[in-house]
């Protein structure tokens, strides 16, 4: 018998109100779709539940989802985890809309000559069938909630808004970069460029 396992984030928001302020609240698109915003910065999405990958990976900067194979690559996205699995470790995973893997039976084995099915906690390394699953049980078992910043923009575990992080002037200049390169992809995959209908 199969374990039923998570398919959306509204039980995650409910158990943890603190992640609330990244969710603004559903909007309709001119086209009438239901589009998801972020509340720290301009991401916008159709899946509320891409918005909680977003909200992890970029304001949380958290990263719960690790490699399967050992190397000890961890990751704030399932699904950039399994394209380090492919690159890296050869594994194939069948390209498939599906919160839970589609196995290939052709291509590259993990570790012990199986394509892994399940994803790994980066905090204890416990195995989970379902990416969402996994999430609930990072924030319920790994995060200091207490000493969580709820305040300013990006506030995430211990982050502080001092401006000195320790770094050299290299390294806020490749900040920067970044910064700049990923502000100019979320304008080329904006919600109102994809949806504009095409002459």
């Amino acid at each position: 018998v199969m374990r039923a396992y998570l398919k959306r984030c509204g039980v995650i928001l409910a158990e943890f109100p603190q992640l609330s302020k990244y969710f603004k609240k559903a909007s309709r698109s001119a086209s009438g779709h239901c589009v998801h915003e972020c509340g720290q910065c301009s991401y916008s999405t159709l899946n509320k539940t891409t918005l909680m990958y977003h909200v992890v990976g970029v304001h949380l900067t958290l990263t719960p989802f690790l490699c399967t194979q050992g190397c000890g690559v961890a990751s704030g996205s399932y699904n950039n985890l399994r394209q380090h699995e492919s690159r890296v470790h050869g594994i194939q995973y069948e390209k498939k809309n599906s919160t839970s893997p589609s196995l290939s039976n052709s291509g590259g084995v993990g570790v012990d000559g199986k394509v892994p099915d399940f994803y790994m906690c980066s905090g204890c390394k416990k195995r989970f069938e379902a990416p969402l699953d996994l999430l609930r049980h990072y924030f319920g078992s790994h995060m200091d909630w207490d000493s969580w910043k709820l305040d300013g923009i990006g506030g995430g575990l211990g982050e502080s808004n001092d401006g000195d992080d320790g770094r050299d002037d290299a390294g806020d200049d490749r900040e920067d970069g970044e910064r700049k390169r990923r502000r100019r992809v979320k304008e080329l995959m904006s919600i109102d460029r994809l949806l504009v209908p095409k002459n």
